[in-house]
């Protein structure tokens, strides 16, 4: 890769700002709207939820009228509720992330607990409130009781840091490798699957599916670099667009800007003189490269979060010999961009809008080990 990462980072993460809320044509350009957390179930697949019962060591006290208030960098406003007669409360509909809960009293006794909100998930956090007129400390919960509701699914859920330390790869597919028990299928086109048919297998990237209907392989090719949360059903799931044959669902949500910026400049590369040369029917020499770039923050405090990220791989080979001998050299590269904003206008409503374009360029593609140039694909 001759341009380097840093010269290339400034660039590009400016203009995916732009090109990535821009509409045009693309390769893949996905745009979802998830409103009214508060009442739109349909996009309840994009969400988690806290739910929990608070209770007292005094048997007289009431436990109805104490307030629940969910605060998160994640989520431009907090998300108040109050418990029932028996001490219940419910918070559903929930971007992933960390909450602080902080529990308030009609005395004004407060309590906070800090709990994982992941994809899908409903985090079980239950309390004892004191009755002293004091705050108490706050408490981590780690490891919480995590369920779904109205469903018997064999379901996985993963937040961003354990995303990052597993070394997947950079594309879509390879978070299939992430699935408990699914062997990672070897074939090129269609996934694994839980114990039937690949095909019936269904990838979801916000909300929207990027899966080939009947084929059970991806229709566009994102990256992982933008995904916080991936969920997966493998078993036992409602046989809406997949499931007919055992296969398995996998649904992903992306990266959202914070009530802080926070910037990220990658470039990897895997050079030829690191991989041993491919011997048999066809020897070649491949050179890789991954440059990724990403900014996000706010744009109205507690109000407007925005996140774009830019993202080029690169792919290089040469001295590829086939039956006919040498042929041209084949170069492959992608630009991606990436944009999303979120915001809530209330403390009740909360929009997330995101789009992706993907352009790539392809030179002398699909020369198998007895063709000539002529059959090339690409320039």
């Amino acid at each position: 890769m001759k341009q380097h990462a840093s010269t290339l980072a400034m660039s590009y993460i400016a203009k995916a700002t732009s090109n990535a809320l821009r509409a045009k044509k693309t390769a893949f350009t996905g745009v979802v709207m998830a409103a009214a957390l508060a009442s739109a179930p349909a996009f309840a697949n994009l969400t988690g939820g806290i739910k929990g019962k608070v209770s007292s060591p005094e048997a007289q006290q009431s436990l109805a009228g104490i307030t629940v208030t969910a605060k998160s960098n994640v989520m431009p406003k907090p998300r108040t509720v109050v418990t029932r007669e028996d001490g219940s409360y419910d918070l559903p509909q929930l971007k992933p992330g960390t909450y602080e809960l902080t529990f308030t009293d009609k005395n004004g006794v407060t309590q906070t607990m800090t709990v994982d909100v992941l994809l899908e998930q409903t985090s079980s956090l239950n309390v004892t409130m004191g009755g002293a007129n004091e705050n108490v400390e706050v408490i981590t919960v780690t490891g919480s009781k995590l369920f779904r509701q109205g469903k018997s699914a064999l379901t996985n859920s993963l937040g961003e840091e354990a995303i990052n330390s597993v070394p997947v790869g950079q594309d879509y597919r390879d978070l299939l490798k992430l699935v408990p028990g699914v062997e990672l299928s070897e074939n090129a086109t269609l996934g694994p699957s839980a114990g039937g048919s690949g095909v019936d297998n269904s990838y979801g990237f916000d909300g929207v599916d990027v899966s080939l209907p009947m084929f059970g392989n991806l229709a566009s090719e994102p990256s992982t670099h933008d995904v916080a949360y991936v969920t997966m059903d493998r078993g036992g799931a409602k046989a809406v667009g997949f499931n007919r044959s055992g296969g398995f669902s996998i649904n992903t949500v992306s990266k959202s800007g914070t009530d802080e910026f926070h910037g990220n400049v990658e470039y990897k590369v895997q050079p030829k003189s690191l991989v041993a040369t491919p011997t048999g029917q066809e020897s070649y020499e491949l050179d890789k490269s991954w440059l990724t770039a990403s900014l996000g923050g706010p744009l109205i405090e507690d109000s407007l979060y925005f996140y774009t990220s830019y993202y080029r791989p690169e792919e290089t080979r040469t001295n590829k010999d086939t039956a006919y001998g040498e042929v041209k050299d084949y170069k492959s590269v992608r630009d991606e961009y990436f944009g999303k904003l979120t915001w809530a206008p209330t403390d009740d409503i909360l929009l997330n809008i995101s789009q992706r374009t993907s352009e790539k360029t392809i030179e002398g593609r699909s020369i198998g080990a007895y063709e000539t140039d002529s059959v090339s694909a690409g320039m």
